[in-house]
């Protein structure tokens, strides 16, 4: 599916509401949930890989026309393997430890008050593809 974006910045406002919106809606789920969402990315990024390859094809053509050098193409490159090695990352996302929540420091004030530093979720998981799809 190819989209024309007319106006970059309204898009990537739009995008980041969106996300903004999703870790509101995440941030009650457990952490199976959470994981149970990841490997879906994960899934959904492998059922859309043809897709993703004509996208990328277009891309690389463009590029190509373009003058892009050699070493820049690579980085725009997406193959089966980096495509795969795309969804191992998400699996390998969901298998961390759950840590949110856990008090990393805590420490007491001269006025009693207490303070603790303890881990909260970030928000949004999602891969950005900035011309290194493999990393």
């Amino acid at each position: 599916m190819t989209h024309f974006i007319p106006d970059i910045l309204t898009y990537m406002q739009s995008v980041a509401d969106q996300a903004r919106h999703a870790a509101n809606a995440l941030s009650g789920f457990s952490n199976t949930q959470r994981n149970n969402a990841i490997v879906c990315m994960a899934k959904c990024v492998k059922e859309a890989g043809e897709d993703i390859m004509r996208a990328n094809e277009k891309d690389m053509n463009g590029g190509q026309k373009k003058g892009l050098s050699e070493a820049m193409l690579d980085r725009l490159y997406v193959d089966d393997a980096r495509l795969q090695a795309m969804c191992e990352n998400l699996y390998s996302v969901a298998e961390l430890p759950d840590v949110i929540g856990e008090i990393e420091e805590k420490w007491t004030r001269p006025n009693g008050l207490q303070i603790a530093k303890c881990r909260t979720p970030i928000g949004v998981l999602a891969i950005i593809y900035e011309s290194r799809p493999n990393v």
